[in-house]
């Protein structure tokens, strides 16, 4: 491996994380308890989802200080810059398990805030 090849993996990631990544988890949060809210039933996938209400009920305290200021830098850059280091064929199966780290880390956070 060259420091070129891992310079352009953590711009990638860097890049991916700091711009997108909040609004996914943010809209993550927000569909979970969309979720929640309507007991998990099918049904309620075909309820409108109300946003305001759900954003103006969120801890912003726990979505900044744990969601985006310790799990973006500390987790999610340097996990996809190993994704973007790792051969072609190998990103798909390696994201799918940061997308099973995703929704335990969503979980942690969801009961640190108590909602």
């Amino acid at each position: 491996m060259t420091w070129v090849k891992l310079l352009v993996a953590f711009s990638i990631s860097a890049a991916m994380n700091l711009i997108y990544a909040p609004v996914m988890m943010t809209l993550h949060k927000i569909t979970d308890t969309h979720i929640v809210k309507n007991g998990g039933t099918v049904g309620g996938l075909l309820k409108p989802i109300h946003f305001g209400e759900i954003m103006s009920g969120m801890n912003w305290n726990v979505q900044w200080d744990f969601v985006f200021k310790k799990t973006i830098p500390f987790f999610w850059i340097p996990a996809h810059t190993i994704t973007f280091l790792l051969p072609a064929e190998m990103r798909v199966l390696f994201a799918a398990l940061l997308g099973i780290a995703l929704g335990v880390l969503l979980s942690l956070a969801s009961l640190k805030s108590g909602k």
